[in-house]
């Protein structure tokens, strides 16, 4: 069986990293706590406009937040 996910965020890692909370990135992004929860858990993706905004708000490229399964790379 083929793995649904194409990709991950490392969203989590990248906001532990920065020192940064959810709550934080939440309120600049204009979502809820439970939204940065899914997409920091792999429930859920950001969109497109919402992954550059998040890496604005971190000082880190796209391509640092994401990561391809070792089956795709």
């Amino acid at each position: 069986m083929e793995n649904e996910k194409r990709f991950y965020n490392r969203i989590k890692i990248v906001l532990a990293i920065k020192r940064v909370k959810n709550k934080e990135l939440a309120k600049y992004l204009d979502v809820t706590e439970q939204t940065i929860s899914k997409w920091t858990t792999n429930t859920n993706q950001p969109s497109i406009q919402e992954f550059y905004k998040i890496a604005e708000f971190l000082g880190v490229s796209v391509p640092e937040l994401l990561e391809l399964p070792e089956n795709n790379k």
